[in-house]
């Protein structure tokens, strides 16, 4: 009787049960995760009418500081929170008690991104900016915008220097008077920028920004000088509209990593002429492969003006150099140092007057200056007057084959004239000058060396076969950008010059050697200075390949199965 209800249990069907019918089912949808980014903050310090602001963390921050009235007004940019006592806000309203000029100012930054603004902020003293071991820096100083209900726009005046240290943040200064209509920015003392780290640097200095003509001009009492002892790509600019009544230096020789520029413009006609009382002192980067860049350049009838000692010292890449418009009143000293043997430096002076001595020197290969070569600024405009050297002028081109060009063809009367000694001094093979179009020297004050009119017969690349037993080695003879194939043809190792180079075996020297080699044990290829451009197409070996590059210069190697 008891397997009876057992047996049921194991193994007859499950009761019918009544179900209800599925609802529908909605899944929950996880859109995203959002986390607000912490908000950098400022601390504000007040002492009479002297302003300290630290960040407070490295938080992306910004900040603004105007005027009103008696009040200096900090305002907070995007994500950003201001703290003065024991108020926290986005914007402080402080008040000076006076409309006039306060005392200082310091901001310390942090190592996020930071952005300061400063406008229309006058000071007794010095103005100090100071960024942080890392992050990215980004300063603006300058005057009041237009003000309608003034007769006079007000010049913003720095009683003291303005001193921005970017330390190993990257950087950028941006100083000038205002846009249009505004009013002029001032700084008694000096403008001193310095910077370390890998980061990009840069400090533009102008009266009126671009688009605006009409805006205040920008003077600045002592120097401007801006050391940066960093890697990075760096950079000074000068607009227009801009006195200095001191000195200019620029420093960036301890960049062995990347370039530098240094621009430097006038415009008489619209944005105000541009001017440097003192010396101009430029040191460029030495980096190797990254060419460095000079403009100076002016618009209009008034040139661009260095009154004393100016002094231009590039690196060891590829420079490119111009100055059109600028009237030198002391000595100027061109240093485009050397350059691979690859790329040249290039040096164009036109419609410029040089008072005093000129001296201008390269160490690279093919170094090539151009004199008076312009009747106008393609760019803008500006017809230019004839390049003139009332003192004497010294071109030391003393790398290979270097030439240089003067006047234009076009012209009608000299486009660069030599009131004094003309020496021009060139390398082995010998330099080139062409007298493109009228200029003006005294025969018996012209002397060259290693410099003619007659360019020197073209020097081809050429490679050097040498067979060892089964090693062949392909070695450049010299730096003249070789071109060349090695492939096989049977029991034969075909070598093919190509784009002008030649290949020596032996006594002979052709476009193409064909050497016997049943079974190649190793192929060594070494390598010149300049381009190199192998190709290594179906060739077996039992051994190595082995490419040696040269002390510089390019290599392209392209090694294949069989093409």
């Amino acid at each position: 009787m008891l397997l009876k209800p057992v047996w049921k249990r194991l193994f007859s069907s499950a009761p019918v049960r009544r179900r209800r019918p599925a609802a529908p089912r909605f899944a929950v949808e996880r859109l995203e995760a959002r986390q607000l980014l912490a908000a950098g903050n400022y601390t504000i310090l007040k002492s009479g009418t002297t302003f300290t602001v630290n960040a407070t963390d490295n938080n992306n921050s910004g900040l603004k500081i105007t005027r009103s009235g008696s009040n200096i007004v900090f305002t907070a940019l995007t994500n950003t929170q201001l703290t003065y006592g024991t108020s926290v806000a986005t914007t402080q309203t402080i008040a000076v008690g006076t409309t006039g000029a306060i005392a200082g100012l310091t901001i310390n930054l942090g190592q996020g991104i930071s952005k300061v603004d400063l406008e229309g902020i006058s000071t007794v003293s010095d103005v100090k900016i100071q960024g942080a071991a890392l992050g990215q820096t980004e300063v603006f100083v300058h005057g009041t915008p237009y003000n309608s209900s003034l007769t006079t726009q007000p010049t913003t005046i720095i009683g003291g220097s303005l001193i921005v240290d970017f330390l190993g943040s990257a950087g950028t200064l941006n100083l000038y008077g205002s846009t249009t209509g505004g009013g002029a920015m001032a700084v008694t003392g000096s403008v001193s920028v310095t910077a370390n780290g890998t980061g990009t640097k840069q400090v533009n200095v102008a009266g009126p920004l671009a688009n605006n003509p009409t805006g205040g001009k920008l003077t600045i009492g002592g120097g401007l000088g801006f050391v940066d002892q960093g890697q990075g790509v760096s950079g000074l600019r000068i607009d227009a509209g801009v006195t200095i009544t001191g000195s200019v230096a620029y420093d960036n020789s301890l960049n062995t990593s990347t370039s530098s520029s240094f621009q430097l413009y006038s415009n008489s006609v619209s944005y105000g002429a541009t001017s440097i009382g003192g010396t101009l002192d430029v040191k460029l980067a030495s980096s190797l492969y990254s060419g460095n860049q000079v403009t100076l350049d002016a618009v209009g009838t008034t040139p661009l003006t260095v009154t004393g000692a100016a002094s231009i010292a590039s690196g060891n890449a590829a420079d490119n150099l111009f100055i059109g418009n600028t009237l030198f009143r002391s000595t100027l000293a061109l240093g485009m140092g050397s350059s691979p043997a690859f790329v040249n430096d290039v040096a164009s002076i036109n419609g410029s007057t040089f008072t005093q001595g000129v001296t201008l020197t390269s160490t690279g290969p093919r170094a090539r200056l151009n004199l008076g070569t312009l009747l106008s600024n393609p760019t803008t405009g500006q017809v230019y007057s004839p390049t003139t050297f009332s003192s004497t002028f010294s071109a030391y081109l003393t790398g290979d084959t270097s030439s240089i060009y003067l006047s234009n063809s076009s012209a009608t009367t000299s486009r660069v004239i030599f009131n004094s000694n003309l020496s021009f001094i060139g390398g082995s093979p010998a330099g080139t000058y062409y007298i493109l179009g009228p200029i003006t020297y005294t025969s018996t004050k012209f002397t060259k060396t290693n410099f003619s009119t007659t360019a020197p017969a073209a020097v081809a690349p050429n490679v050097r076969a040498t067979l060892i037993g089964s090693d062949l080695t392909l070695a450049a003879t010299n730096n003249w950008n070789p071109n060349y194939t090695v492939t096989r043809s049977g029991t034969r190792v075909v070598i093919t010059g190509l784009n002008g180079t030649t290949i020596s075996y032996g006594t002979s020297t052709a476009t193409s050697q064909s050497i016997l080699i049943n079974s190649l044990a190793s192929l060594t290829l070494n390598l010149g200075t300049g381009i190199n451009t192998v190709l290594v197409d179906g060739l077996a070996m039992t051994g190595n390949l082995t490419v040696n590059g040269g002390a510089s210069g390019r290599n392209l190697i392209d090694i294949n199965a069989n093409s």
